[in-house]
């Protein structure tokens, strides 16, 4: 079968059998990704060491009390005496976008399993972010080897797998998101403002 052969159309964009082949070996990248992230799960649907707790009563504050209250909370309950200030020393982007996301997708479930799912699915779909980053760079070839061995990498994997690190997601993603905006877009002003926007 020729690569560039139409298979079908959708509007005006006709799809050949090369975007099917994109699409499935994106499909199973992001599922090794999934399956090697989730290999905590047989131990239970729980959260693992003090960080995933903190991130989970951060959001959980967001929810319940506003974003402004948040960027005024002093979280007494981790650094006695004195209390800490949350906004100033913390994953900000972490519990923003987990209170977002859950705002959005998680309304059935509770807060607590969908922070536990939240970067299984986050970190997995990072793949994508990858390929189309190292394509713009270096072509769909390369983006589609980046996607996989992002996928199965072992430093990036085993931290979210071990400690359960959510903050690993969104610090991997957001990088890798950003700068595929900016090498596409041709305006100087737009590139600038969103790459702004990630500080």
């Amino acid at each position: 079968m020729v690569s560039n052969q139409k298979l079908f159309s959708v509007g005006t964009f006709d799809f050949r059998l090369q975007h099917l082949l994109v699409i499935g070996v994106l499909i199973l990248s992001v599922s090794i990704s999934m399956l090697i992230r989730s290999t905590p799960l047989i131990y239970g649907f729980e959260l693992f060491e003090f960080d995933p707790f903190f991130n989970f009563r951060a959001t959980e504050y967001i929810l319940e009390n506003g974003y402004d209250a948040y960027f005024q909370w002093i979280d007494e309950k981790s650094w006695h005496p004195f209390g800490r200030d949350v906004s100033e020393n913390s994953q900000v982007t972490l519990h923003i976008s987990a209170s977002i996301f859950y705002q959005l997708f998680g309304s059935n479930s509770s807060l607590y399993d969908f922070v536990i799912v939240f970067p299984l699915v986050v970190g997995s779909l990072t793949a994508i972010s990858v390929f189309a980053f190292v394509r713009v760079l270096g072509g769909t070839t390369a983006g589609l080897l980046a996607a996989l061995m992002f996928s199965i990498s072992v430093p990036i994997s085993v931290p979210q797998v071990l400690l359960n690190e959510d903050n690993l997601v969104v610090s991997i993603s957001v990088p890798l998101s950003v700068p595929h905006v900016v090498v596409q877009e041709d305006n100087l002003v737009v590139s600038i403002l969103v790459a702004l926007s990630v500080l």
